[in-house]
């Protein structure tokens, strides 16, 4: 055999014997991924969770170490502190008011690395949502924000600019000229004994330089302050004066009313979430629809902010931290906007907007500017939920009595006197 045949039997040989080495020690040389479970506060099945899955998908298919799995939670509190003491989950979607939560904030992990490198993104009244006496346990992540939707059509037979509305006397006005120059009425509101009622009317009591309670820096309720002039204020200015120009029978109404009131075109404006928009747009878009923050008219916008936290005993640390990491990154955040599938309407539609403030260069919110507005709102945040103790005692009474305010059984005063009072009701 010639010399160059030999030689290149010898290398086929070789590599043979590479390759069946290879796969005979392939099992053992195979290192388990690391396995991280990511809990959100849906409905993993929901078109919710299924949205947010997709971005867990992308990063898996990034990763040769690390798998997540998303599962499905919600925003109960006691479930909360179970997943903490379980240790059911790695990186944990939290609401804002945790953070506040004592007992919460002590089992999660100190994550000022990471805030400190981003903190610069977010308006400082949601960086003050993200920090503890202990540094930042959460970072923030998506949320909503409200926001003045409004009719182009009904403004432009009205004569209104949208964009001159700068102050409460403004939307008041502008209310006014619609009643006079349309069939349309004013803003909607709500005035039914529901939560809707309660996150409606905070926004205003804190726009009037009112609050609910005062709370120390562990988030504990020291004082209920929603009786005072300044919250009288801000409910006769939403019930006497707003409530002159709005839809029929608000008084009995929650914010489904609202918003088809809204769609069917008897009202001009209303205040919602991005799904204002949206629930536009899903009807076909029957008129042109658009959205000013309230911030810019001195108004406090109800927030409902979701951070990132990690589970303080979780062995993978530094894994959960990388994948915080990759969920705050805009190029991720914006696909937070291609939005969950409405099987109704067979199409996406958003659901939440990115905490950043930076996001206006990133091609959905080129396209449509109108939901920045969401974001800006976070300015000025009015808080309906400050503490536990509030939530769970005070919040249904400030329900009923403001509703009895509006129906006109009880005075102001006397609503505001019976909450702070914390008087049962039948």
């Amino acid at each position: 055999m010639k010399r160059k045949h030999m030689f290149l039997l010898i290398a086929a040989i070789i590599i043979f014997i590479g390759v069946f080495v290879c796969l005979i020690l392939r099992p053992f040389n195979n290192k388990p991924k690391t396995e991280i479970v990511f809990r959100i506060t849906w409905d993993a099945l929901s078109s919710r969770g299924e949205a947010v899955n997709k971005i867990v998908e992308t990063y898996n298919a990034s990763q040769n170490d690390v798998h997540v799995t998303m599962t499905g939670g919600n925003e109960e509190r006691q479930d909360f502190l179970d997943t903490l003491d379980q240790n059911a989950a790695d990186v944990l979607m939290m609401p804002y008011r945790y953070t506040k939560n004592s007992e919460i904030a002590d089992g999660l992990l100190n994550l000022d690395t990471i805030y400190s490198s981003q903190k610069n993104y977010y308006y400082d009244t949601v960086n003050i949502l993200a920090k503890t006496k202990n540094g930042a346990v959460g970072i923030p992540w998506i949320g909503h924000s409200m926001a003045l939707i409004y009719n182009q059509t009904i403004l432009d037979e009205a004569g209104v600019d949208p964009q001159a509305i700068q102050s409460m006397d403004d939307l008041l006005d502008a209310c006014r000229l619609i009643a006079l120059e349309t069939d349309a009425g004013g803003l909607g509101l709500v005035g039914a004994d529901c939560h809707d009622l309660s996150w409606m009317a905070s926004q205003f009591i804190y726009s009037f330089g009112g609050a609910l309670v005062s709370a120390d820096s562990e988030g504990n309720q020291t004082a209920v302050l929603i009786d005072s002039p300044e919250s009288a204020k801000a409910l006769d200015f939403y019930i006497h004066k707003l409530g002159n120009y709005a839809q029929d029978g608000w008084q009995e109404d929650t914010g489904v009313e609202v918003m088809e009131a809204f769609a069917d075109g008897e009202i001009a404006f209303e205040i919602q979430g991005p799904w204002g928009i949206t629930d536009i747009w899903k009807r076909g878009k029957p008129f042109e629809v658009g959205a000013i923050a309230l911030s810019r008219m001195g108004i406090y916008a109800e927030v409902g902010p979701l951070l990132l936290s990690i589970d303080k005993d979780t062995p993978h640390a530094e894994a959960a931290k990388a994948f915080v990491r990759y969920l705050i990154q805009k190029e991720t955040l914006e696909r937070v906007m291609d939005g969950e599938y409405d099987e109704k309407y067979e199409a996406f539609y958003p659901y939440r907007v990115p905490l950043r403030k930076d996001m206006e260069d990133s091609d959905f919110f080129k396209r449509y500017p109108e939901f920045l507005v969401f974001i800006e709102g976070y300015q000025k945040p009015s808080i309906n939920t400050m503490t536990a103790e509030w939530e769970e005692a005070y919040k249904p009474l400030y329900e009923h009595y403001v509703h009895q305010a509006v129906i006109g059984e009880i005075t102001i005063q006397e609503a505001l006197k019976n909450i702070g009072a914390k008087k049962p009701y039948e």
